[in-house]
């Protein structure tokens, strides 16, 4: 069996078509698993607070329970649930 090289402007070709489409898909897959994540962890470590702390970011217990009880693809900012500007940029900074 002979194979043959692919002249390099095949390679460097970018995807288009199907496959493009289908590395879309996979790349919009893989950001919403990040960002599942991402709640996950943000809503354990608000679970960890104490009192004191949750007072310092104007939360209260009940606060955290309304939160942190959500199910993990209950993303606020997708839902147009009511959120403080300070808390959309994102990077959590």
């Amino acid at each position: 069996m002979i194979l043959e090289r692919c002249a390099p402007p095949c390679i460097e070709q970018p995807l288009s078509g199907f496959w493009q489409h289908i590395g879309n898909i996979l790349q919009r897959i893989g950001n919403t698993i990040t960002r599942w994540d991402q709640l996950a962890e943000q809503r354990r470590q608000l679970q960890k607070m104490d009192d004191r702390l949750l007072k310092d970011i104007g939360l209260s217990q009940a606060d955290v329970k309304r939160i942190a009880g959500k199910r993990f693809w209950e993303d606020p900012l997708q839902t147009g649930e009511n959120i403080d500007e300070r808390y959309r940029s994102g990077d959590g900074r």
